[in-house]
């Protein structure tokens, strides 16, 4: 079995770790211990898959107290960067989004002792270099750098989205609506139901009448700023709009 620590860990410069390292310092500094623990090959004896770590001490990650390994590890789930799980052996860690760091094993060639550097030749004469070695990770990265990519958040843009046909396009969201998610908006949106959604479409697109005053913003970066808001709206329009009237349970309208 070949030894993890002859593993290399490569941090993605972008503005995911740049928001992730200002906004949720703690956070980064438990994922930088994740990272620098996951394995880079499936270990059966200790029951840990490619990917996954032993979190061990959060002391030894920076994190001053148990309250704050426990809000850095919310804030990683909730991004979508890392799961966790219980074990008889402590917390496993699973790094599930290779936008911020990502890990692979050395190629054959190289001594296990050092980091490479520079060129060498193969055995077959070709000259390598460590850009070479580092393609499948280029590449893996590749596919988490797109405008949404590794943002809090950015499962529901399609959801935003649809709620006004202004909003689909550009359908990326800006440096403003992104910090916006990742300050909270994603949290709240994540307590949403299908149906919930659902409902919000239907009062997105309702002209009120005379006299009626709902919260129904036409910036899409006000939707994301207010959603709590903009839901308490949407759910009195429903209670006033679409209750059956035999039914007295303003909640009932969301099942």
């Amino acid at each position: 079995m070949r030894n993890v620590n002859r593993g290399f860990v490569a941090m993605h410069r972008g503005e995911v770790v740049d928001s992730l390292q200002e906004q949720y310092p703690e956070a980064f500094l438990l994922l930088c211990q994740i990272a620098r623990r996951a394995r880079v090959e499936a270990c059966p004896i200790l029951g840990l898959e490619k990917g996954e770590a032993l979190i061990g001490d959060w002391k030894k990650a920076g994190l001053k107290s148990e309250r704050r390994y426990r809000t850095a590890k919310k804030r990683l789930e909730t991004c979508r960067i890392s799961t966790f799980r219980a074990t008889a052996k402590g917390t496993v860690a699973r790094l599930v989004d290779t936008s911020v760091f990502s890990n692979s094993l050395p190629s054959s060639d190289e001594p296990s002792d050092r980091q490479p550097t520079g060129n060498r030749r193969t055995g077959d004469g070709r000259v390598t270099t460590k850009n070479n070695d580092n393609k499948e990770n280029n590449e893996n990265h590749d596919k988490h750098t797109g405008p949404q990519a590794g943002v809090c958040g950015s499962e529901f843009v399609d959801k935003i989205n649809k709620l006004r046909p202004g909003w689909r396009k550009p359908a990326a969201l800006n440096k403003t609506e992104r910090e916006l998610m990742a300050g909270g908006s994603a949290e709240q949106m994540a307590e949403l139901s299908d149906a919930d959604w659902a409902m919000l479409g239907r009062f997105m697109r309702y002209k009120p009448r005379p006299g009626e005053d709902y919260w129904q913003p036409n910036l899409r970066h006000k939707f994301i700023e207010t959603i709590d808001g903009v839901f308490r709206s949407a759910g009195t329009w429903a209670y006033k709009h679409e209750q059956p009237k035999t039914n007295n349970n303003p909640h009932d309208i969301w099942k």
